[in-house]
């Protein structure tokens, strides 16, 4: 494996790139990829890995982008500064060819791509944004123009075809667009050309990626993994293949496309890969496809060897091969999104990560080979990982609150227990020095846990000592004393997170607290040197050492070191022999741990991407594996010696590896018990927590059953002796009987309910008085704001008799500000008027003197011939100069004579005067109409008033009918109208006691004071009715009147004689007899009479019927004259409004057509500059024409005159005849020059150059090769 060198005292020894973006190939069979500060290279013919570190000033600090070139083995890159510069590298020596800078604009580079004539084309980024094409071979800055597209995630590639064809996409979150440009080079004149695509291109397609075929035409696909065609002439883009929809709970990745072969390889959203080639001239058929192999994010093609690369979201690079079969062949994996690193002790041959996906992965320090991966329970995240000082498990702290104990043996993971400690997650976890107990907490409330740590021996895994300290924890450390061991833990009080000075340690494995100290600067790490302590204060690149008196609570002086990092963001770590630091600034400091000296220093990161998130050293300090912010996972080896012998390096651990090595034969019984505990935990998720809160329920319900079980019986004979108490008093005499109040034993806890109860009344009484003052209040603001402030209110006038209803016009009360405007336009169209009387030319209105010179040249003929119908048109529009206005209001309100007229509709003041006064004629129909209404509605009230006195007269001859005729009528009883709530509308904002169907609630004080009025009215109606005896004596008397009427005597019944009651008929006499005749005369004159008053009723009766159907009948008739009125004002008014609305258009065309033929100025005025920049460039052009001709025609001369004399400038050689024309045939073969090259003496030089160094190489187009091989 070819390696850089960064420095003689450390390098490289492999790297996990994780996820990436971009591919390339350098050369024929070379993939590249880079992250941070690395360029990785993959050779697919001998699967070996190379990569180029880019850390220093003379290397490039950082790789911002790169990209590779496929002719040969060389490849370009820009730096990540903010004045990048561009490097131009070979490949396997790394020998950089050119490195080229732009000094005059500061930006950095967002992506680069070779094109054809050695140009280098770039896209930067902000603040500038500009494509700019170099000559990578010269270092010259050929052409730069804006892109106007702001975006940082953009994408540029060139066209194999000329002219030069740049894909510009850039993508947004949510949506993308898609640029093209065309590169032109003549000479030493470059252009840039931008185009466009025509149609074809939906707005809202999201384009994902594009690709360039041989022929110059453009591929694009979009979210969709729809394959779209652009042509390279007409820029037309047509829809070639469509993938199949997916359903929407579907996770969707973003599609990707190439060229291979003929067509186009899709890498799907769905995740399959497909490759669809063209049959036939529009017809696209699907040739193959892998399912399940994508989704391939980045893709790379060799368009020379057919070779085709991709890479997945998993970071594994595929080889797309297409012979034999299709498949994807797996190249190598890099591993991606790591989050936490571990060495493995105490060989610290392996160390393992944690990724995004929960994995744990064990690979080899040396080579970085992965052995194996476990996965880990995906409903939690792995927050904290430690491994065991003296064997080898690893502790895992989740985010569900368990700890989970992990076994590598020879780099296979084995799960041992999983022990679930709280529901709170655990933050961080550490190891004693002897690896006999394992500290975990929650750093967010401070709760600790300490287990036993050796789980090697055999022995189940369980909790020592537990603590909360409701806190947060900053940071812990345990001390390497093996005889003692501490933990020593920084709190912070809540309000910051990152740092703290109050330094606790504690007693392991009890948790008691042996000293609290405050120390004098704030933290954010410590970690402990043997007995002292290594601080990093908050916002600082010093490194303080200390150590503390636990018996006094006090520290010692504290001894300030550089810690030589440039950034103030850092972190510390290490053994008891060496202490590593590492930051944001990228920088990884390894010391000796007794004198803090450092003894290497190293790069593996880039500051640009946060630096150093976490960094781990082996024991003999011989490599160390960082992990960058990017993703990048690095091992460097370090090839100074740290000044420890190998003597003091040997560990002497032992253990039983078989307790570690994955179990496959059949299980113990306390293995099977260890299981069955873990797996009944996982079911459950109970916690230890939880474990030790319900034993010490139990414990305490255990201790109290006996106390429990007395009070339980005392309780029962209670309740015996009141039921017999209850039963006697039952049977006792009423005298002997007590309250059942006085038998209730729980008088406070009944006293405390109905203290409850009348609070909660209360509350909820307050609540309901709050809500209907709310309600109330509420009621005002509506009332206030839209009734009251309506100066007529709406309502209508339903009719009597139809189905039919008017409303009028709601009005608010007249604008002031409206008034006073109204009254400043009349004046000013007054003066107007009068100041431009004689100034139009009015053709169609004849003048005084027309008028004249056409009286005296009329004929007596003429005179005569005039119709009648032609004098009443005349004369009616004379009467009527408003019925051509276009509206009809004239009929209904008077017309100002200052309205404009529509030629004098020029102005914006004339328009602004016209459509205030049109508003005034719109008021003034509705106040018209307003006024007829009420008109109507006072007539409408006198016939409800008319029909209640008939109906009630109705009623009353109906009664008399019945009673005084005894002649019921079949006629149904009249009905009185009602009066709405829409004509009335005054009743919509009060509300009657009669509409509330709840009675109101009364009060015992407000009900006292109703029946002390009750009772002083009916003493107050006893008093008056003492001096009414006038009243009841004429009530008496004559029935209350003082006049006898004729229908009341028919009321009245004939008195039957007494004869005919007392006496039997054979008993009568002739005076009864006589009283009997006269009675049977009365009956019938009675009977007579009461017919005539019969008839007089029924025909008083129709009369009435017959008044009030006309009465409602022309009433109706009436009101829908109205509605005709009001249908006819509503067209007046419209009419209106479509004046000024037409008005209105009329300005804003106006308006409008001011600012079109202002952009047709700035137009004009920006094609004349392009035509005049346009004219220069073709001069230019032009004159570099010229030149290129004339420098042609120079060479050309010069060959046809070297063919001329080359056999003359041999002929003092000794050179023979067939070896002058071999000579001769090479100087034939030569490379000859083409116009579309314009550095070719700085080639020529470097054909000499190689003509005496055949074994070096160089960067020359095909036909200066065939030479050299030639020779």
């Amino acid at each position: 494996m070819a390696l850089v060198e960064e420095s003689k005292n450390s390098k490289t020894s492999w790297l996990k790139i994780g996820r990436i973006d971009y591919m390339s190939f350098v050369g024929n069979d070379v993939v590249a990829f880079a992250k941070g500060c690395f360029i990785v290279f993959y050779k697919i013919s001998d699967d070996t890995e190379a990569f180029y570190m880019a850390n220093s000033y003379d290397t490039g600090e950082g790789v911002q982008c790169f990209v590779g070139y496929q002719s040969a083995y060389m490849f370009a890159f820009a730096e990540m500064t903010p004045s990048p510069r561009i490097f131009l590298v070979t490949y396997p020596s790394f020998e950089h060819i050119s490195v080229f800078q732009d000094e005059e604009n500061i930006y950095s580079y967002l992506a680069m791509s070779f094109a054809e004539m050695e140009c280098l084309v770039c896209l930067t980024g902000i603040p500038t944004f500009e494509i700019v094409v170099w000559s990578w071979r010269t270092g010259q800055k050929l052409a730069s123009q804006p892109s106007n597209l702001f975006s940082t995630d953009q994408l540029i590639r060139c066209s194999v075809s000329m002219p030069i064809g740049v894909g510009q996409l850039s993508r947004y979150k949510n949506g993308s667009t898609l640029q093209l440009w065309e590169i032109h080079v003549c000479s030493k004149f470059c252009i840039l050309h931008k185009t466009e695509i025509k149609n074809g291109l939906h707005s809202g397609t999201y384009v994902t990626a594009f690709c360039w075929s041989p022929e110059g035409i453009m591929y694009i696909t979009d979210k969709e993994g729809n394959v779209y065609m652009i042509e390279e002439g007409s820029l037309m883009c047509k829809k070639v293949c469509a993938w199949p929809r997916l359903s929407p709970n579907q996770k969707m990745a973003p599609a990707n496309l190439l060229w291979l072969k003929g067509g186009v390889v899709v890498s799907g959203p769905d995740g399959d890969v497909k490759f669809f080639k063209r049959s036939g001239k529009s017809n696209w058929a699907e040739m193959w496809v892998l399912y399940g192999k994508g989704p391939l994010v980045s893709m790379a093609v060799n368009r020379y060897r057919d070779m085709m690369v991709g890479w997945t979201e998993e970071s594994i690079i595929y080889q797309v091969i297409l012979e034999p079969i299709e498949e994807l062949r797996q190249l190598n994996f890099y591993g991606h999104g790591f989050r936490l690193i571990e060495m493995i002790h105490p060989t610290d041959e392996y160390f393992a990560t944690v990724d995004m996906n929960n994995d744990l992965c064990v690979w080899m320090k040396k080579s970085g080979e992965l052995l194996e991966s476990a996965q880990i329970d995906q409903s939690s995240l792995v927050l904290d990982m430690a491994c065991n000082p003296e064997m080898p498990y690893l502790a895992l702290a989740r985010s569900d609150g368990a700890l989970e104990i992990f076994a590598i043996y020879y780099g296979v993971p084995n799960s041992l227990n999983v022990l679930y400690l709280c529901n709170d997650q655990l933050s961080g976890v550490a190891f004693s020095s002897t690896g006999a107990l394992i500290v975990t907490a929650c750093y967010e409330i401070g709760r600790i846990f300490v287990t036993q740590g050796l789980v090697g021996t055999g022995r189940r895994m369980k909790v020592l000592e537990h603590l909360l300290t409701n806190k947060n924890i900053v940071n812990m450390v345990v001390s390497p004393d093996k005889s003692v061991p501490k933990l020593s833990i920084l709190f912070n009080d809540g309000n910051v997170r990152k740092h703290s000075n109050e330094l606790c340690v504690y007693s392991l494995p009890k948790l008691e607290l042996m000293a609290t100290i405050n120390l004098p600067k704030w933290y954010s790490e410590i970690i402990l040197n043997g007995n002292t302590y290594i601080g990093l204060p908050y916002l600082s690149r010093q490194i303080d050492i200390f150590n503390v008196n636990i018996a006094e609570n006090t520290f010692n002086e504290i001894e300030e070191k550089e810690s030589c990092h440039k950034l103030r963001k850092y972190q510390i770590t290490g053994d008891q022999k060496h202490i590593v630091t590492y930051g944001w600034d990228g920088l990884v400091h390894v010391r000796d741990a007794e004198t803090m000296v450092i003894f290497i220093t190293f790069q593996p990161h880039h500051r640009i991407m946060k630096g150093v998130k976490r960094a781990v050293i082996d024991y003999k300090a011989k490599y160390v594996v960082t992990l960058g912010e990017e993703g990048n996972l690095v091992c460097t080896e370090i090839l100074t010696n740290c000044g420890h012998s190998e003597k003091e390096h040997e560990k002497t651990t032992q253990f039983d590896e078989t307790y570690f090595r994955r179990k496959t034969s059949v299980m113990g019984r306390e293995t099977v018990l260890n299981n069955l505990t873990t797996q009944a935990a996982e079911v459950n998720k109970i916690t230890w927590l939880q474990e030790k809160q319900q034993e010490l329920l139990d414990m305490e319900r255990k201790a109290a059953a006996p106390e429990l079980q007395l009070i339980k019986n005392e309780f029962s004979l209670l309740q015996r002796e009141l039921v017999q108490l209850l039963n006697k008093n039952e049977n006792a005499p009423p005298e002997q009987k007590l309250d059942i109040l006085e038998f209730d034993l729980d008088e406070k806890n009944r006293n405390f309910l109905l203290n409850e109860a009348a609070t909660e009344r209360d509350n909820l009484r307050r609540l309901l008085e709050a809500e209907i003052k709310d309600c109330d209040r509420l009621f005002e603001v509506i009332k206030s704001n839209t009734w009251d402030k309506m100066k007529v209110k709406g309502r209508c006038i339903k009719a009597m008799l139809d189905d039919f209803k008017v409303e009028n016009f709601p009005l608010l009360p007249v604008d002031p500000k409206f008034e006073e405007e109204l009254k400043l336009v009349m004046e000013r169209r007054k003066l107007v008027k009068e100041m431009s009387k004689e100034d139009h030319f009015e053709p169609w209105i004849p003048s005084s003197d027309t008028n004249e010179g056409l009286e005296e040249s009329k004929t007596e003929e003429f005179n005569l011939n005039k119709g009648k119908q032609e004098e009443s048109t005349s004369k009616e529009e004379k009467e009527n100069p408003y019925v051509l206005f276009g509206s009809s209001s004239h009929q209904f309100v008077p017309i100002s004579d200052l309205h404009c007229s529509q030629f004098e509709m020029g102005s914006l003041f004339n328009s602004s005067s016209e459509i205030i006064m049109l508003e005034k004629v719109c008021s003034d129909l509705r106040l018209h109409f307003n006024n007829l209404f009420d008109e109507m509605f006072k007539k409408k009230e006198r016939e409800m008033t008319l029909l209640a006195e008939r109906n009630a007269r109705l009623r009353t001859i109906l009664s008399e009918l019945e009673i005084t005729c005894h002649a019921p009528s079949e006629e149904p009883p009249p009905i009185d109208l009602c009066w709405s709530q829409e004509e009335q509308t005054e009743r919509i904002v009060t509300i009657t006691d009669e509409e509330v169907p709840a009675k109101p609630y009364i009060s015992p004080s407000e009900q006292e004071l109703l029946d002390k009025e009750a009772a002083e009215k009916e003493r107050i109606r006893l008093l008056l009715a003492v001096d009414n005896f006038r009243e009841k004596a004429l009530i008496e008397m004559m029935d209350g009147v003082l006049e006898v009427r004729w229908e009341d005597e028919l009321k009245k019944e004939v008195p039957i004689p007494k004869c005919m009651i007392e006496k039997k008929c054979e008993d009568y006499n002739e005076a009864d007899q006589k009283a009997i005749k006269d009675y049977e005369e009365k009956c019938k004159i009675l009977q007579s009479e009461r017919e005539r008053y019969r008839k007089m009723l029924e025909i008083e009766y129709q009369k009435l019927k017959a008044s009030i159907k006309d009465s409602l009948t022309q009433f109706d008739a009436k009101l829908h004259e109205l509605y005709i009125t009001k249908l006819k004002i509503d067209s007046a008014i419209s009419h209106e409004s479509l004046k000024i609305l037409r008005i209105r258009q009329m300005d804003e065309n106006r308006l409008r057509y001011e600012e079109e033929e202002k952009l047709i100025k700035e137009r004009i005025e920006t094609a004349e500059v392009v035509f005049e920049t346009a004219v220069k460039e073709v001069l230019r052009l032009q004159a570099a024409v010229e030149e290129s001709r004339a420098n042609y025609e120079l060479n050309l001369n010069k060959d046809k005159s070297l063919a001329k004399k080359f056999k003359s400038e041999f002929q003092n050689t000794n050179a023979t005849l067939g070896m002058m024309d071999q000579l001769f045939k090479l100087f034939k073969r030569r490379p000859k020059i083409q116009q579309k090259a314009a550095l070719y003496p700085t080639l020529l030089n470097e054909l000499a150059r190689l003509t005496m160094h055949p074994d070096q190489k160089a960067f020359l187009p095909p036909e200066f090769h065939d030479f050299l091989r030639g020779l």
